[in-house]
């Protein structure tokens, strides 16, 4: 029976390998030799073969390298695209995010901050309250971000005639304002500004310009105080100020009216919005204490 068997597969060319018949009708035992791959069965089947119960490893017509879960993408189809443009877009997010914690880590730089305060004035001259409180608190309201780099008094020199009291103390001022270098805290914007705080009595003079009242001037000589107009230009024109941005916070409207002084109605607010235009500085901002009326 097995020989009629053996014969009939013989005539359609093939054999029984796991019953070891050859198609000559003559069984044989199997052998490691007989149970390895023929050279030219890897190619023909795509992959290699192993044992049956395995079955092939690899589809095919498919390389040995390639993974089977990873889909195939043609060359220079629109899948490739935007498997580039996800992956460059991953690159620039990385990027920034790291670009972000850098500028986290680096201190910004603070806005310089400059004190012209008058000092004690005499009797006939209402006192300048709470300024040297304000001074002192200006200090501690954020060192960091705001110090205090120059702090210059307008000084009391007694019952002196001589006018050099003033313009010693505008002059050393203004010397004080030529070492003081601009910044902010900004990185794309504009940093290069400076705050100026001004603490005196201001008054309208004789010819109706507003004007700071010097400690050892008389209240009744206007030709004594120092007119608004004047500092602020000489604030704009200094080398290391004139194209930066200036913030000049005044606190000088603390008499509106002393009989004593000769003041019925202080008018010094109302002179401000035309001082600013006459000194034509696109970069000078004033902030006054009270608005004018």
């Amino acid at each position: 029976m097995c020989r009629l068997i053996a014969n009939c597969l013989h005539a359609h060319g093939k054999m029984l390998p796991n019953l070891g018949i050859a198609p000559n009708g003559n069984s044989s035992e199997k052998t490691s030799e007989d149970m390895s791959p023929s050279p030219g069965s890897e190619g023909k089947s795509g992959g290699k073969r192993g044992p049956a119960w395995m079955g092939k490893r690899t589809a095919a017509g498919r390389p040995k390298n390639e993974v089977d879960w990873k889909k195939p993408v043609v060359r220079g189809s629109t899948e490739e695209y935007r498997y580039k443009f996800k992956r460059a877009a991953l690159w620039i997010g990385c990027f920034l995010l790291f670009a972000v914690f850098v500028a986290y880590l680096i201190p910004p730089k603070n806005t310089p901050l400059v004190v012209f305060r008058a000092t004690r004035y005499p009797l006939q001259m209402p006192p300048l309250a709470l300024a040297q409180e304000d001074e002192a608190f200006l200090k501690q309201i954020s060192p960091s971000n705001l110090p205090l780099r120059v702090s210059v008094p307008l000084s009391y020199l007694g019952a002196s005639d001589l006018q050099s009291g003033e313009e010693d103390s505008r002059q050393r001022f203004l010397a004080r304002l030529k070492e003081v270098s601009p910044s902010g805290p900004g990185w794309f914007s504009r940093n290069d500004m400076v705050i100026i705080y001004i603490s005196a009595h201001g008054l309208v003079n004789a010819d109706g310009q507003a004007c700071l009242v010097p400690p050892n001037a008389d209240a009744f000589d206007t030709s004594r105080w120092l007119p608004l107009s004047k500092l602020l230009g000489e604030i704009s024109s200094l080398p290391n100020l004139k194209r930066s941005r200036k913030l000049v916070v005044l606190d000088c409207n603390r008499i509106s009216t002393k009989w004593r002084c000769g003041v019925m109605d202080n008018r010094f607010a109302d002179q401000l919005s035309t001082i600013v235009d006459h000194v034509n500085d696109p970069n000078l901002y004033v902030l006054n204490s009270t608005s004018p009326g």
